[in-house]
């Protein structure tokens, strides 16, 4: 394998190139369905209605979410639906996509790709002391939040132990968390996770470029 100036010899390669929906001899479009570009019917990720028909969609053959728990909402969802007469629409869970390499990669919420100047904090691996520990310090985590409010919107990384981090940020995210509302969590010494505590505190800094350091701690009232 090589890569500019760099090479490897290895025994095998595994191509992992993505999946393909199976629905070319369904005839959709003789069941009403309007068909995308890519021959996928069109339907509300909401309810898994297939526009301009009768019909309910669910799991990887939709080809929006491919990933276990998503498939299975999306059964849950489009049985619900399919035996009433009253079509129920449901709020999905914060998407979440993890890579399981060495590294590992993915993405929480929305990406920057999908927001518009939103402030970004950012921590690097490298020197990360539980990272380093572990001999797997490279990469880096960005945290993306709403400049006005300090809302977390999403977070992409490639770091040691990403899918703890990934899930972290999700249930923050699913709460409406703020990057403040984070930092009064605790985060104990040496784990990875303190790479979170970082991004946020940097984000924290080009939220409030003026504020005082202060302790991420409430202040109690006698």
């Amino acid at each position: 394998i090589k890569a500019g100036s760099e090479s490897k010899t290895v025994d095998y390669i595994l191509a992992a190139m993505g999946r393909r929906p199976n629905v070319e001899s369904l005839d959709l479009k003789n069941a009403g369905c309007e068909l995308d570009a890519k021959g996928l019917p069109h339907f509300s990720l909401e309810t898994m209605a297939v526009k301009g028909s009768n019909l309910f969609i669910a799991g990887d053959v939709d080809g929006v979410r491919p990933i276990l728990h998503e498939s299975a909402d999306d059964g849950r969802i489009a049985g619900y639906n399919a035996v009433r007469e009253v079509t129920t629409r449901f709020k999905r869970r914060v998407g979440m996509a993890i890579g399981f390499t060495t590294p590992q990669f993915g993405n929480v919420g929305k990406a920057l790709a999908d927001l518009k100047d939103p402030v970004i904090g950012e921590a690097s691996f490298e020197n990360q002391g539980r990272s380093v520990i572990l001999e797997e310090n490279v990469g880096m985590l960005r945290v993306y939040a709403e400049a006005k409010t300090g809302k977390l919107l999403g977070a992409e990384f490639l770091s040691p132990r990403g899918e703890h981090l990934a899930h972290i940020l999700a249930a923050a995210i699913e709460q409406g968390a703020t990057v403040l509302d984070m930092l009064r969590a605790p985060f104990y010494h040496p784990t990875v996770e303190e790479g979170l505590r970082t991004a946020l505190k940097d984000a924290r800094g080009k939220l409030w470029p003026d504020a005082k350091a202060g302790l991420d701690l409430d202040i109690l009232k006698n």
